[in-house]
């Protein structure tokens, strides 16, 4: 049934003659108008969809393993939830996005580069996810022939990576939380992107390098970049409180606020979130609290 979808596709694996493509769009526009519906539709008929198939092999792997639930997955559908999160939620990825222009400057840097791999890497929630979906939505997102993905699973089917990614796109692959990875996976990934004639570029987050051995041998034995995350400054942690607070009363905490935050994205969302629900500043305050209450907030 025809809803308030944009887009239409009819899907056939029958190769259609062109009256017959041209029959169904009229048959489509007829009820489309009787309905007073605006989607545009398509079709998309047994050579079509083949072409498509050539052209990006990735389908492959999404038809046969899931969308859902492939090895790499669209960045889009890993983090639906939080994209569309209310911006106090413990992991929401829609709240206010400030700062970070040199490390934005770097990813971008990375992308038109020789290098393979980028480790973002801080602390925990100190906003290094945060940061890679920021540089897929304003960069990767408008990039022709490049495509933001996420790798899933632990466990990799090198082949059927191999086969998903060898087309004339090209892939910035998202390895969250990568200390938790054995040496050997890194070091596999990245001698499959090398061999490939497209770009495949490998973006890890993690907590620390020191502490992890797959990290340490990368940097060690490949040719990498690297993002060291610190707290937000000042003047950064000022705006964000300003943003959400400046038609209240309380914008008047706002330097209070800033020192209680220590510049701490973490610490901001928590404050700002329990600051919404009804806290009293000089609860908020308090380091008891404020530690309680963020344990407490993150494990919900």
């Amino acid at each position: 049934k025809l809803g308030e979808e944009e887009y239409f596709v009819l899907l056939t694996n029958i190769e259609l003659l062109p009256q017959e493509h041209a029959g169904l769009l009229t048959i489509f526009e007829t009820e489309k108008q009787a309905l007073n519906k605006k989607a545009e539709g398509f079709i998309w008929d047994g050579a079509k969809i083949f072409n498509l198939f050539l052209q990006y092999p990735i389908l492959f792997l999404w038809i046969n393993d899931g969308f859902s639930t492939a090895q790499v997955q669209d960045y889009k559908i890993v983090f639906s939830k939080s994209l569309k999160a209310d911006p106090f939620e413990p992991s929401s990825l829609s709240n206010f996005f400030i700062s970070r222009e040199e490390d934005l400057t770097k990813l971008n840097d990375f992308i038109s580069s020789e290098e393979n791999i980028m480790v973002v890497s801080g602390e925990a929630g100190i906003g290094k996810t945060r940061l890679v979906i920021e540089f897929f939505k304003q960069t990767v997102d408008v990039l022709e022939q490049w495509m933001p993905l996420v790798l899933m699973n632990k466990s990799i089917d090198f082949d059927k990576l191999r086969k998903a990614f060898s087309s004339n796109y090209n892939y910035v692959v998202l390895i969250d939380d990568a200390h938790n990875y054995k040496p050997e996976i890194i070091s596999d990934l990245n001698a499959l992107v090398e061999n490939l004639p497209n770009k495949i570029k490998l973006i890890l987050t993690s907590r620390t390098i020191g502490a992890s051995d797959a990290l340490s041998l990368l940097k060690e034995s490949l040719n990498i970049s690297f993002i060291n995350l610190n707290e937000l400054s000042r003047k950064d942690t000022e705006l964000i409180f300003k943003h959400y607070l400046e038609n209240t009363e309380l914008k008047y905490y706002t330097n209070e606020l800033v020192m209680t935050s220590f510049g701490k994205p973490i610490l901001i969302v928590a404050m700002l979130n329990a600051i919404f629900k009804g806290e009293p500043i000089h609860k908020i305050k308090e380091q008891n609290f404020l530690k309680l209450y963020v344990n407490r907030y993150f494990k919900t």
